[in-house]
């Protein structure tokens, strides 16, 4: 079953993480089988400080 979902920092840092692949391939995969993605700007702001420290 397909509907909404409300991806929370973590799942949009592990599809960057090549040091994780399996959690980058379950990761595309939920993005793959939701209808559509809502994310928050509070979550937009965690992924660019985590990319930009690259912690």
């Amino acid at each position: 079953m397909n509907g909404s979902a409300f991806y929370d920092t973590n799942i949009l840092i592990y599809l960057y993480a090549d040091t994780e692949p399996e959690k980058q391939r379950v990761c595309k995969r939920m993005i793959d089988i939701a209808d559509e993605c809502v994310v928050s700007t509070q979550i937009l702001n965690e992924l660019n400080n985590v990319n930009r420290t690259g912690k």
